[in-house]
């Protein structure tokens, strides 16, 4: 790379300085003046008659008489216009492009091998042998529960093993998410009864109208504001539904590789029929699914993938491996979502910012757990934080419980007494209120946010 870049910086010293000649005397003229220049010129760049470069190297310096040649070294290269490009490309290919792509194969190839703990292959296990309805169920057997993981999933299936958490593992259910009453109403008859008791919709499995009427949508979307609970209200579904929760990343569709990202896809929704029930949760489902309408300058290799993702939705969509998995996608942009993706939703949820009540009820679970002084008013704090939404009430509420610990922490400082069996004061109506100035709403008027009412909008 060094002989590289020295021979460009000969080529662009010379040609500022250089003219072409018209005939191979001046040529020889320009040859000799650089030769024995008193600049001591390390490159020239001569044109001959037959349209050929010539890249001429000389290294040396005049001697201390003054403008002597001795001791000067030359390398001449003649070549064509075509080889110097071809050398420069091949250079270009060894020393930039193929360190790169091997870099990228390597991090690829790390990707293949997943490091899922025991306890989690057994328990996918299980679920695959629940699925399959295979015979002999050995409870206290885990070399078969993970023999079936290692058998029946392919090594791109094992890839979104990764993703998935087990409906054990999660901590959110309707309980944790204050107010929306009426949302959390609708929500539980539309996607979790249908989840718990297919059976009631499977209709007459002989007449494809019957099947067609009654078949479960596979696609549900939540919108709105940032921070309303959009991935809490998903994780509550798959708590109350005792589903696994495939939580898949838009880096992990996204592959460089030709060919990759139709295999992964694949692998997502094959690997959920394999441990229903299911769901698949993307949030920021529009920065994967864009519109192709509005992104007039989205590239090829983009519009490829939207079409791979929606057309292996719709094979999952339209065969009975489906049953029991559903794709849950959250945006906060559902007008820059792809009209495709949005058909393949029908269940379409807004979820707006909490209104007073719902701040009330949030406020109280989350400082359930904490001393609150028995002044602390929850109305007029819920007053206090209109177009608040449940992340900024939980801000909110770390920066209140910030101040009474810095009161110990400045008591400590000033009396050099331990703090061992002191706790914190409970807290005060003042300390919402010194948080409220570090913490600004995320639910402005743009979002069209209902003012503290209680509704929810199905399109």
């Amino acid at each position: 790379m060094n002989y590289l870049r020295d021979l460009w910086s000969s080529l662009s010293e010379q040609t500022s300085t250089t003219t072409t000649p018209s005939s191979s005397s001046s040529s020889d003229t320009s040859l000799n003046n650089n030769s024995t220049g008193s600049s001591g010129s390390p490159a020239g760049v001569l044109f001959n008659n037959n349209g050929n470069t010539e890249l001429i190297l000389a290294t040396g310096s005049s001697s201390s008489g003054g403008g002597g040649s001795s001791g000067l070294s030359r390398l001449i290269f003649s070549l064509s216009e075509t080889g110097l490009t071809l050398l420069l490309t091949f250079l270009s290919i060894k020393y930039l492009f193929m360190p790169l792509l091997s870099n990228l194969l390597n991090t690829n190839n790390k990707q293949t091998g997943t490091n899922l703990l025991p306890r989690k292959k057994r328990k996918i296990g299980e679920l695959i042998h629940k699925c399959l309805h295979l015979e002999n169920p050995r409870k206290d057997d885990d070399s078969y529960y993970i023999s079936l993981y290692e058998r029946y999933l392919n090594k791109y299936e094992k890839i979104v093993a990764d993703f998935l958490v087990l409906p054990e593992d999660l901590d959110n259910n309707f309980d944790d998410i204050g107010g929306m009453d009426k949302l959390k109403k609708e929500i539980y008859e539309s996607v979790c009864f249908p989840l718990k008791y297919p059976h009631i919709y499977e209709g007459n499995s002989s007449d494809s109208t019957s099947i067609k009427l009654r078949m479960l949508p596979k696609g549900v979307l939540f919108y709105g504001p940032p921070g309303t609970g959009k991935t809490s209200l998903a994780k509550a579904i798959a708590k109350e539904c005792n589903c696994a929760f495939l939580n898949v990343k838009r880096e992990f569709l996204s592959d460089f590789l030709y060919g990759e990202t139709e295999k992964l896809v694949g692998a997502l929704f094959s690997f959920a029929t394999k441990v229903k029930p299911c769901i698949i949760f993307i949030d920021e489902i529009e920065s994967l699914l864009p519109s192709r309408q509005a992104s007039y300058q989205m590239h090829e290799v983009s519009k490829a993938r939207i079409s791979i993702i929606l057309s292996a939705w719709d094979g999952f969509e339209t065969t009975s491996d489906g049953d029991q998995v559903m794709v849950i996608g959250a945006t906060n942009l559902r007008s820059q979502l792809d009209t495709a993706a949005l058909r393949r939703m029908p269940l379409q949820f807004k979820i707006d910012a909490p209104d007073r009540n719902s701040r009330i009820q949030i406020l109280k679970l989350l400082l359930k757990n904490e001393r609150v002084s028995p002044t602390v008013s929850f109305e007029k704090l819920a007053d206090a934080t209109q177009f608040f939404s449940g992340s900024d009430l939980t801000e909110l509420c770390k920066k209140a419980l910030s101040f009474p610990i810095k009161e110990l922490i400045d008591r400590e400082i000033k009396s050099k007494t331990s703090m061992a069996n002191i706790m914190p004061r409970e807290l005060m109506f003042d300390d919402f209120m010194k948080a409220r100035q570090f913490v600004n709403p995320s639910c402005l008027e743009e979002f069209e946010i209902p003012m503290d009412t209680d509704r929810i909008i199905v399109d």
